[in-house]
Protein backbone atom coordinates (compact mmCIF):
# COMPACT_ATOMS: atom_id res chain seq x y z
CA UNK A 1 0.00 0.00 0.00
CA UNK A 2 1.15 3.47 -0.82
CA UNK A 3 1.01 5.32 2.51
CA UNK A 4 2.49 8.62 1.35
CA UNK A 5 0.03 11.50 1.66
CA UNK A 6 0.24 13.91 -1.21
CA UNK A 7 0.14 17.48 0.08
CA UNK A 8 -2.23 19.89 -1.59
CA UNK A 9 -0.16 22.02 -3.89
CA UNK A 10 -0.25 25.66 -5.02
CA UNK A 11 -0.76 26.67 -8.58
CA UNK A 12 2.54 27.72 -10.11
CA UNK A 13 1.42 30.03 -12.87
CA UNK A 14 -1.45 32.18 -14.08
CA UNK A 15 -3.21 31.49 -17.33
CA UNK A 16 -5.86 33.09 -19.47
CA UNK A 17 -9.38 31.92 -18.61
CA UNK A 18 -9.72 30.47 -22.09
CA UNK A 19 -6.81 28.16 -21.33
CA UNK A 20 -8.29 26.93 -18.04
CA UNK A 21 -9.46 23.65 -19.49
CA UNK A 22 -6.02 22.98 -20.97
CA UNK A 23 -3.89 24.03 -18.03
CA UNK A 24 -4.77 22.88 -14.53
CA UNK A 25 -1.28 23.15 -13.14
CA UNK A 26 -0.44 22.22 -9.60
CA UNK A 27 3.04 21.72 -8.25
CA UNK A 28 3.32 18.27 -6.73
CA UNK A 29 4.75 17.63 -3.31
CA UNK A 30 4.28 14.96 -0.71
CA UNK A 31 4.27 14.61 3.01
CA UNK A 32 4.55 11.28 4.79
CA UNK A 33 2.15 10.35 7.51
CA UNK A 34 3.35 10.13 11.11
CA UNK A 35 2.04 8.21 14.08
CA UNK A 36 0.43 9.92 17.07
CA UNK A 37 -2.16 9.27 19.73
CA UNK A 38 -5.84 9.38 18.82
CA UNK A 39 -6.40 12.43 21.04
CA UNK A 40 -4.89 15.87 20.47
CA UNK A 41 -1.84 16.51 22.62
CA UNK A 42 -1.45 19.45 25.06
CA UNK A 43 0.88 21.01 22.51
CA UNK A 44 -1.91 20.84 19.93
CA UNK A 45 -4.33 22.56 22.32
CA UNK A 46 -1.76 25.27 23.02
CA UNK A 47 -1.17 25.75 19.32
CA UNK A 48 -4.92 25.94 18.78
CA UNK A 49 -5.22 28.74 21.33
CA UNK A 50 -2.38 30.69 19.72
CA UNK A 51 -3.90 30.30 16.29
CA UNK A 52 -7.36 31.24 17.50
CA UNK A 53 -6.15 34.41 19.20
CA UNK A 54 -4.30 35.39 16.04
CA UNK A 55 -7.44 35.40 13.90
CA UNK A 56 -10.07 36.52 16.39
CA UNK A 57 -10.51 39.98 17.87
CA UNK A 58 -13.33 41.25 20.14
CA UNK A 59 -16.86 40.88 18.87
CA UNK A 60 -18.04 44.49 19.12
CA UNK A 61 -19.45 45.92 15.90
CA UNK A 62 -17.32 48.67 14.41
CA UNK A 63 -19.18 51.69 13.07
CA UNK A 64 -17.81 52.82 9.73
CA UNK A 65 -18.12 56.57 9.44
CA UNK A 66 -16.36 59.53 7.88
CA UNK A 67 -17.04 63.18 7.19
CA UNK A 68 -18.88 62.65 3.91
CA UNK A 69 -20.79 59.37 4.27
CA UNK A 70 -23.38 58.11 6.78
CA UNK A 71 -22.76 54.97 8.86
CA UNK A 72 -22.99 51.72 6.93
CA UNK A 73 -26.26 49.86 7.51
CA UNK A 74 -25.24 46.33 8.44
CA UNK A 75 -27.49 43.62 6.97
CA UNK A 76 -27.97 40.55 9.17
CA UNK A 77 -30.76 38.28 10.32
CA UNK A 78 -33.19 39.90 12.74
CA UNK A 79 -35.16 36.71 13.43
CA UNK A 80 -32.41 34.16 13.98
CA UNK A 81 -28.87 34.00 15.28
CA UNK A 82 -25.99 31.55 15.20
CA UNK A 83 -24.55 30.22 18.44
CA UNK A 84 -21.13 28.88 17.49
CA UNK A 85 -18.26 26.90 18.91
CA UNK A 86 -14.98 26.09 17.17
CA UNK A 87 -12.10 23.68 17.65
CA UNK A 88 -8.84 23.18 15.80
CA UNK A 89 -6.35 20.30 15.90
CA UNK A 90 -3.12 20.87 13.94
CA UNK A 91 -1.40 18.08 12.05
CA UNK A 92 1.04 16.39 14.49
CA UNK A 93 3.96 17.63 12.37
CA UNK A 94 2.69 21.22 12.50
CA UNK A 95 1.81 21.61 16.17
CA UNK A 96 4.69 23.99 16.86
CA UNK A 97 3.27 26.61 14.50
CA UNK A 98 -0.42 25.94 15.14
CA UNK A 99 -1.17 24.30 11.80
CA UNK A 100 -2.14 25.98 8.54
CA UNK A 101 -5.92 26.31 8.97
CA UNK A 102 -7.69 29.48 10.10
CA UNK A 103 -11.25 30.43 10.97
CA UNK A 104 -13.45 33.20 12.34
CA UNK A 105 -16.85 33.51 13.98
CA UNK A 106 -18.58 36.87 14.37
CA UNK A 107 -21.84 37.30 16.25
CA UNK A 108 -22.10 40.97 15.32
CA UNK A 109 -22.94 40.13 11.69
CA UNK A 110 -23.85 36.44 11.96
CA UNK A 111 -21.03 35.20 9.74
CA UNK A 112 -18.53 32.34 10.04
CA UNK A 113 -15.71 31.04 7.87
CA UNK A 114 -12.95 28.42 7.57
CA UNK A 115 -9.74 28.68 5.53
CA UNK A 116 -7.22 25.94 4.73
CA UNK A 117 -3.74 27.10 3.78
CA UNK A 118 -2.37 25.00 0.91
CA UNK A 119 0.51 22.93 2.31
CA UNK A 120 2.53 22.75 -0.91
CA UNK A 121 3.96 26.21 -0.23
CA UNK A 122 5.99 24.74 2.64
CA UNK A 123 8.26 23.06 0.07
CA UNK A 124 9.27 26.59 -1.00
CA UNK A 125 10.05 27.65 2.55
CA UNK A 126 6.77 29.55 2.97
CA UNK A 127 4.44 29.09 5.96
CA UNK A 128 0.99 28.47 4.40
CA UNK A 129 -0.70 29.42 7.68
CA UNK A 130 0.31 33.06 7.34
CA UNK A 131 -1.79 33.47 4.21
CA UNK A 132 -4.87 31.66 5.54
CA UNK A 133 -4.84 33.52 8.88
CA UNK A 134 -4.53 36.90 7.20
CA UNK A 135 -7.30 36.00 4.77
CA UNK A 136 -9.58 35.04 7.67
CA UNK A 137 -8.83 38.30 9.50
CA UNK A 138 -9.40 40.49 6.44
CA UNK A 139 -12.61 38.71 5.46
CA UNK A 140 -14.04 39.18 8.92
CA UNK A 141 -13.21 42.89 8.95
CA UNK A 142 -14.76 43.35 5.50
CA UNK A 143 -17.98 41.64 6.58
CA UNK A 144 -18.17 43.90 9.62
CA UNK A 145 -17.81 46.88 7.32
CA UNK A 146 -20.17 45.81 4.51
CA UNK A 147 -22.66 43.50 6.22
CA UNK A 148 -23.39 39.78 6.26
CA UNK A 149 -24.93 39.88 2.78
CA UNK A 150 -21.61 40.88 1.16
CA UNK A 151 -19.65 37.63 1.35
CA UNK A 152 -18.56 37.88 -2.29
CA UNK A 153 -17.27 41.43 -1.92
CA UNK A 154 -15.58 40.69 1.40
CA UNK A 155 -13.73 37.63 0.09
CA UNK A 156 -12.72 39.34 -3.16
CA UNK A 157 -11.25 42.37 -1.43
CA UNK A 158 -9.61 40.28 1.29
CA UNK A 159 -7.89 38.19 -1.38
CA UNK A 160 -6.64 41.29 -3.17
CA UNK A 161 -5.35 42.91 0.03
CA UNK A 162 -3.62 39.84 1.48
CA UNK A 163 0.11 40.69 1.42
CA UNK A 164 1.35 37.20 2.27
CA UNK A 165 2.49 34.70 -0.34
CA UNK A 166 0.42 31.54 -0.40
CA UNK A 167 -3.03 30.23 -1.22
CA UNK A 168 -6.05 28.86 0.60
CA UNK A 169 -9.41 27.21 0.22
CA UNK A 170 -12.30 29.28 1.59
CA UNK A 171 -15.78 28.65 2.97
CA UNK A 172 -17.75 31.61 4.37
CA UNK A 173 -21.48 31.79 5.15
CA UNK A 174 -23.84 34.32 6.73
CA UNK A 175 -27.31 34.06 8.26
CA UNK A 176 -29.96 36.30 6.67
CA UNK A 177 -33.74 36.64 6.86
CA UNK A 178 -34.56 36.39 3.14
CA UNK A 179 -32.89 35.02 0.00
CA UNK A 180 -33.41 38.41 -1.67
CA UNK A 181 -30.85 39.89 0.76
CA UNK A 182 -28.11 37.54 -0.44
CA UNK A 183 -25.70 39.28 -2.79
CA UNK A 184 -24.72 36.65 -5.32
CA UNK A 185 -23.03 37.60 -8.59
CA UNK A 186 -24.68 37.37 -11.97
CA UNK A 187 -23.23 34.82 -14.37
CA UNK A 188 -20.96 37.48 -15.81
CA UNK A 189 -19.40 37.85 -12.36
CA UNK A 190 -20.81 41.26 -11.43
CA UNK A 191 -23.45 42.70 -9.17
CA UNK A 192 -26.37 41.38 -7.13
CA UNK A 193 -29.23 39.87 -9.07
CA UNK A 194 -32.32 38.56 -7.26
CA UNK A 195 -33.36 36.56 -10.35
CA UNK A 196 -30.05 34.70 -10.21
CA UNK A 197 -30.77 33.78 -6.61
CA UNK A 198 -34.09 32.25 -7.61
CA UNK A 199 -32.35 30.43 -10.47
CA UNK A 200 -29.92 28.87 -7.97
CA UNK A 201 -32.66 26.49 -6.87
CA UNK A 202 -33.12 25.34 -10.46
CA UNK A 203 -29.38 24.71 -10.82
CA UNK A 204 -29.44 22.51 -7.74
CA UNK A 205 -27.53 24.85 -5.43
CA UNK A 206 -30.63 25.04 -3.23
CA UNK A 207 -31.43 21.37 -3.01
CA UNK A 208 -35.00 20.02 -2.56
CA UNK A 209 -33.86 18.25 0.61
CA UNK A 210 -33.50 21.64 2.37
CA UNK A 211 -37.31 21.71 2.47
CA UNK A 212 -37.27 18.51 4.55
CA UNK A 213 -39.19 19.07 7.81
CA UNK A 214 -39.10 22.83 7.24
CA UNK A 215 -41.34 24.71 9.65
CA UNK A 216 -44.27 26.78 8.38
CA UNK A 217 -43.51 29.41 11.03
CA UNK A 218 -41.75 32.08 8.98
CA UNK A 219 -40.50 33.83 12.11
CA UNK A 220 -38.34 30.74 12.80
CA UNK A 221 -36.90 30.55 9.27
CA UNK A 222 -33.98 32.18 7.54
CA UNK A 223 -31.43 31.69 4.78
CA UNK A 224 -27.79 30.65 4.91
CA UNK A 225 -25.93 32.55 2.20
CA UNK A 226 -22.28 32.27 1.24
CA UNK A 227 -19.52 30.82 -0.91
CA UNK A 228 -17.27 27.78 -0.91
CA UNK A 229 -14.11 27.38 -2.97
CA UNK A 230 -12.13 24.16 -2.68
CA UNK A 231 -12.51 21.11 -0.46
CA UNK A 232 -13.57 22.73 2.80
CA UNK A 233 -17.33 22.87 3.18
CA UNK A 234 -20.57 23.39 5.05
CA UNK A 235 -23.11 20.80 6.17
CA UNK A 236 -26.64 21.60 7.38
CA UNK A 237 -28.24 19.06 9.74
CA UNK A 238 -31.95 19.14 10.56
CA UNK A 239 -33.22 16.57 13.02
CA UNK A 240 -31.62 13.27 12.05
CA UNK A 241 -30.90 14.21 8.43
CA UNK A 242 -28.15 16.03 6.58
CA UNK A 243 -30.20 18.28 4.28
CA UNK A 244 -27.38 20.17 2.55
CA UNK A 245 -23.69 19.66 1.78
CA UNK A 246 -21.43 21.75 -0.44
CA UNK A 247 -19.67 19.80 -3.20
CA UNK A 248 -15.89 19.43 -3.24
CA UNK A 249 -14.08 21.43 -5.90
CA UNK A 250 -10.86 19.84 -7.13
CA UNK A 251 -8.90 20.15 -10.37
CA UNK A 252 -7.84 16.56 -9.82
CA UNK A 253 -7.37 14.29 -6.83
CA UNK A 254 -6.07 16.22 -3.80
CA UNK A 255 -5.57 19.46 -5.74
CA UNK A 256 -8.43 21.74 -4.64
CA UNK A 257 -9.59 25.04 -6.04
CA UNK A 258 -7.85 27.84 -4.15
CA UNK A 259 -7.37 31.60 -4.06
CA UNK A 260 -4.03 33.31 -3.62
CA UNK A 261 -0.65 33.81 -5.21
CA UNK A 262 -0.58 32.86 -8.90
CA UNK A 263 -3.82 30.89 -8.62
CA UNK A 264 -5.95 30.51 -11.73
CA UNK A 265 -9.07 30.22 -9.54
CA UNK A 266 -11.16 33.17 -8.37
CA UNK A 267 -13.97 33.69 -5.87
CA UNK A 268 -16.08 35.52 -8.45
CA UNK A 269 -15.98 32.88 -11.19
CA UNK A 270 -15.23 29.57 -9.52
CA UNK A 271 -16.75 29.52 -6.03
CA UNK A 272 -19.77 27.33 -5.36
CA UNK A 273 -22.77 29.35 -4.17
CA UNK A 274 -24.40 28.45 -0.87
CA UNK A 275 -28.10 29.33 -0.56
CA UNK A 276 -29.92 27.18 1.98
CA UNK A 277 -33.18 27.52 3.91
CA UNK A 278 -32.56 27.07 7.63
CA UNK A 279 -34.73 27.19 10.73
CA UNK A 280 -34.38 27.38 14.49
CA UNK A 281 -32.89 24.13 15.77
CA UNK A 282 -30.74 23.37 12.70
CA UNK A 283 -27.02 22.70 13.00
CA UNK A 284 -24.61 24.36 10.57
CA UNK A 285 -21.23 22.58 10.45
CA UNK A 286 -18.25 24.22 8.75
CA UNK A 287 -15.02 22.30 8.39
CA UNK A 288 -11.78 22.10 6.50
CA UNK A 289 -10.96 18.93 4.59
CA UNK A 290 -9.45 17.48 7.76
CA UNK A 291 -13.06 16.92 8.85
CA UNK A 292 -14.73 15.98 5.58
CA UNK A 293 -11.88 13.75 4.31
CA UNK A 294 -12.26 11.56 7.38
CA UNK A 295 -15.95 11.75 8.31
CA UNK A 296 -19.00 11.01 6.23
CA UNK A 297 -22.13 13.11 6.74
CA UNK A 298 -23.68 10.13 8.52
CA UNK A 299 -20.81 10.10 11.03
CA UNK A 300 -21.41 13.77 11.85
CA UNK A 301 -25.19 13.35 12.16
CA UNK A 302 -24.73 10.35 14.47
CA UNK A 303 -22.36 12.30 16.71
CA UNK A 304 -24.82 15.22 16.93
CA UNK A 305 -27.65 12.86 17.87
CA UNK A 306 -25.50 11.18 20.53
CA UNK A 307 -24.55 14.59 21.93
CA UNK A 308 -28.19 15.67 22.17
CA UNK A 309 -29.18 12.43 23.89
CA UNK A 310 -26.49 12.96 26.52
CA UNK A 311 -27.21 16.68 27.02
CA UNK A 312 -31.00 16.45 26.62
CA UNK A 313 -32.18 20.06 27.09
CA UNK A 314 -28.82 21.77 26.61
CA UNK A 315 -26.67 21.72 23.48
CA UNK A 316 -23.02 22.59 24.13
CA UNK A 317 -21.76 23.71 20.73
CA UNK A 318 -18.09 24.29 21.72
CA UNK A 319 -17.93 20.80 23.20
CA UNK A 320 -19.64 19.34 20.11
CA UNK A 321 -17.09 21.06 17.85
CA UNK A 322 -14.28 19.52 19.90
CA UNK A 323 -15.95 16.11 19.78
CA UNK A 324 -16.22 16.20 15.98
CA UNK A 325 -12.63 17.39 15.59
CA UNK A 326 -11.33 14.59 17.80
CA UNK A 327 -13.48 12.07 15.92
CA UNK A 328 -11.94 13.20 12.63
CA UNK A 329 -8.46 12.99 14.19
CA UNK A 330 -9.09 9.42 15.36
CA UNK A 331 -10.41 8.40 11.94
CA UNK A 332 -7.42 10.06 10.30
CA UNK A 333 -5.12 7.81 12.36
CA UNK A 334 -7.03 4.67 11.40
CA UNK A 335 -5.22 2.89 8.56
CA UNK A 336 -8.04 0.38 7.96
CA UNK A 337 -11.12 2.57 8.02
CA UNK A 338 -12.95 3.34 4.81
CA UNK A 339 -13.11 7.14 4.68
CA UNK A 340 -14.23 9.73 2.11
CA UNK A 341 -10.55 10.38 1.31
CA UNK A 342 -9.92 6.67 0.70
CA UNK A 343 -12.96 6.43 -1.58
CA UNK A 344 -11.83 9.46 -3.59
CA UNK A 345 -8.33 8.00 -3.84
CA UNK A 346 -9.66 4.74 -5.24
CA UNK A 347 -11.86 6.63 -7.69
CA UNK A 348 -8.70 8.38 -8.89
CA UNK A 349 -6.92 5.07 -9.40
CA UNK A 350 -4.89 4.91 -6.16
CA UNK A 351 -4.80 1.84 -3.92
CA UNK A 352 -5.45 3.41 -0.53
CA UNK A 353 -7.21 2.61 2.73
CA UNK A 354 -7.62 4.56 5.94
CA UNK A 355 -7.89 8.19 6.94
CA UNK A 356 -5.80 11.22 6.12
CA UNK A 357 -3.77 13.07 8.73
CA UNK A 358 -4.26 16.79 8.28
CA UNK A 359 -5.07 20.00 10.12
CA UNK A 360 -8.64 19.76 11.37
CA UNK A 361 -10.87 22.79 11.95
CA UNK A 362 -14.54 22.45 12.92
CA UNK A 363 -17.13 25.16 13.57
CA UNK A 364 -20.49 24.04 14.95
CA UNK A 365 -23.31 26.60 14.84
CA UNK A 366 -26.80 26.11 16.28
CA UNK A 367 -29.51 28.18 14.62
CA UNK A 368 -31.61 29.83 17.33
CA UNK A 369 -34.33 32.44 17.46
CA UNK A 370 -32.83 35.85 18.09
CA UNK A 371 -33.86 35.83 21.76
CA UNK A 372 -33.88 32.07 22.34
CA UNK A 373 -31.62 30.32 24.83
CA UNK A 374 -29.73 27.25 23.68
CA UNK A 375 -32.37 24.67 24.52
CA UNK A 376 -32.86 21.86 22.08
CA UNK A 377 -36.34 21.99 20.49
CA UNK A 378 -38.25 18.74 19.90
CA UNK A 379 -37.28 16.93 16.72
CA UNK A 380 -39.81 15.59 14.20
CA UNK A 381 -41.73 12.49 15.35
CA UNK A 382 -39.36 10.20 13.44
CA UNK A 383 -36.63 10.93 15.99
CA UNK A 384 -36.79 11.85 19.65
CA UNK A 385 -33.05 12.14 20.35
CA UNK A 386 -33.33 15.84 21.24
CA UNK A 387 -36.71 15.81 22.90
CA UNK A 388 -36.92 17.24 26.39
CA UNK A 389 -38.08 14.83 29.08
CA UNK A 390 -41.17 15.80 31.15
Amino acid sequence: LLRARTAKSPHVFRTNQRERSRFLACASSSSSSSSSSSAASPAASSAFQKTRSAVESNDKTTKITNASTPPVQITKSTRLRLQCGAYMIPHPDKQDKGGEDAFFTDDSVGSVGVFDGVGGWASLGIDPGLYSRQLAHLTREKLRAYGADSVMRALSEATEENEHVGSSTVCVVSLLDHASQCCLPAEEGEGCDATKIAAAATRGELTPRTASNLTTDKTARGVLCGLNLGDSGVLVVRGSEAVFRTPEQQHYFNCPYQVGSDSIDSVEEDASRVLVSVQAGDFVILGTDGLFDNCFAEDIVSEIEAHLRRRKDKCDVPYLAETLARLAFAYGMDTRRDTPFAMNARDAGHHFMGGKMDDITVIVCRVLRAKQQNKAPPLPPASSSCSRQP
